[in-house]
């Protein structure tokens, strides 16, 4: 069946299959805003009127294909949309292909079986991606593939559960991997590759709380560092930054604690086969001002210096180590600001050693010295008896580099 216009050219065709399914065309002839179909010349909203179309019905007169054709200020801009229908249980139920004048395809839409929906987009002014397909549950995005040259891509996340709220992956022409981040709650993580080698470093990793940047991680060829900053305000310190070395990265070798930009502490550990175990340094104003070394054999040394004059001593020295596997004090050495005078005894040193081995004839041994030399000496027993003795200044110096293992002078 045809219906046609004034000038007898077809406006509709209409066929009918002997099996009930039809095939129905169209064809407008100016483009003046208004559409004939069934029988009424109707005005289109602007973008809406067609040149042309055709549409496919099965027997049971469902629609199962279409396309049509709009007109265009130019013909870049005409529009072809082609839709299908299925009733044959495939996993779509609806498809919906739009392509330009130039028969380019600019948007493809897919409604599926389970409730979901795909829209793919080309993009032809070669300034952005090639094409973007993007993953729909109702309007909530699930999944989205931005695709430009060769095998660069970006690929958009919000599916992940309890695992994530959105991740976000990109690859470069060679489809390798370099950027990834991941959002949970209000925390996000960026991991970045140097794959063109121009950075120092192989990979960076930023986690940032509510846009606050709380932990950077950096690896290197041969180690990697950790920044962390105080983002709650309850620490002594701002940030303090790791280092890890080793197989794996597994040995923390350094960790410096700063307070805005200054230095306030620094922890070493050694794992390169030295004869000390670890080491720590606190500063004020970039000065140390407590100095504390392990060794190997337990032999621990704590250098304290009153940098502020808060305290009447100027520095000390605090040696212990392992005694039947406890750690004691063995000695403590003490300089003061000025020369103290205690039972008619003016000093500005004090040496106080504890013989935890057993190796002399006492069990603490008092040092007073001035100007370098001993003033005083007082050794006790276990019990607390004592006596005073009398030392040389060459004593003075073996009871400062006392070990606390073999005797002294």
């Amino acid at each position: 069946m045809r219906e046609l216009d004034t000038a007898k050219r077809v406006l509709i065709e209409t066929i009918v299959h002997d099996d009930g399914s039809s095939l129905a065309g169209g064809k407008d002839y100016d483009q003046d805003g208004h559409n004939y179909r069934d029988k009424v010349n109707a005005a289109q909203a602007p973008g809406q009127e067609w040149e042309t179309f055709e549409e496919h019905r099965d027997a049971a007169n469902n629609k199962t294909w279409q396309i049509y054709k709009y007109y265009g200020p130019t013909v870049e801009q005409e529009r072809i949309v082609e839709c299908g229908w299925d009733y044959s249980g495939q996993p779509w139920t609806r498809t919906e292909l739009t392509r330009d004048g130039l028969l380019r395809e600019t948007r493809l839409e897919t409604w599926f079986d389970n409730g979901t929906r795909t829209v793919k987009e080309w993009n032809w002014s070669g300034q952005t991606w090639a094409w973007r397909e993007t993953l729909y549950s109702g309007s909530t995005r699930l999944t989205e593939w931005e695709q430009y040259d060769g095998q660069r891509h970006i690929y958009r996340e919000w599916n992940g559960g309890a695992a994530f709220d959105e991740r976000e992956t990109r690859t470069n022409a060679g489809g390798i991997m370099y950027y990834q981040h991941v959002v949970t709650g209000t925390q996000k993580t960026v991991h970045l590759w140097d794959v063109d080698q121009a950075q120092p470093w192989a990979e960076r990793i930023t986690t940032t709380v509510n846009g606050v940047i709380g932990r950077i991680e950096t690896i290197y060829g041969d180690h990697k560092t950790v920044e962390v900053r105080d983002l709650t305000g309850t620490e002594e310190w701002t940030k303090h930054i790791q280092e890890w070395r080793g197989p794996n990265f597994k040995n923390k070798v350094e960790d410096k604690y700063y307070d805005g930009n200054k230095l306030i502490n620094k922890p070493t550990w050694d794992f390169n086969g030295e004869d000390w175990e670890s080491e720590e340094k606190r500063y004020d104003d970039g000065t140390v001002h407590y100095h504390k070394i392990v060794n190997d054999d337990s032999l621990t040394i704590v250098t304290e210096t009153d940098t502020n004059g808060s305290d009447n001593w100027e520095t000390k020295i605090t040696k212990s180590r392992e005694f039947a596997s406890t750690m004691k004090t063995f000695a403590v050495i003490t300089k003061y600001d000025g020369a103290p005078t205690e039972s008619g005894i003016t000093f500005d040193e004090f040496v106080k050693l504890t013989d935890h081995k057993g190796v002399e004839i006492w069990f603490e041994n008092h040092i007073r010295a001035n100007n370098g030399t001993p003033v005083f000496g007082y050794i006790t027993d276990e019990n607390g008896n004592g006596m005073s003795v009398t030392y040389l200044p060459g004593n003075l110096e073996k009871a400062r580099a006392w070990e606390g293992l073999d005797p002294v002078f």
